[in-house]
């Protein structure tokens, strides 16, 4: 599969392909900590998502403390070909 790292917005893929995303969720407020909640991921979504949207995956922040951070590794396969833009969104 192809990795994406920070900075890389899109990626080209053919059909079969598998697309691993390492994400890293971090809590930058000062002095709290609690639950970041869902992390849903997409391995093509061109447009901004909010909160309550479902991704082709997801999993559970669970509670980070202030200055805490958290990666998840994600497999997501490829069904077209062509461009894809790779989003994360966290609904805390």
């Amino acid at each position: 599969g192809t990795i994406l790292q920070s900075g890389d917005l899109a990626a080209e893929f053919l059909p079969g392909a598998s697309l691993t995303a390492h994400v890293t969720v971090q809590n930058r407020a000062t002095g709290l900590g609690g639950n970041a909640g869902r992390l849903n991921v997409w391995q093509h979504q061109p447009n901004t998502q909010s909160c309550g949207a479902n991704g082709d995956a997801y999993r559970e922040v669970g509670i980070l403390l202030s200055g805490e951070s958290r990666t998840f590794v994600f497999n997501l396969p490829i069904a077209e070909s062509g461009n894809r833009n790779f989003r994360a969104f966290v609904d805390s």
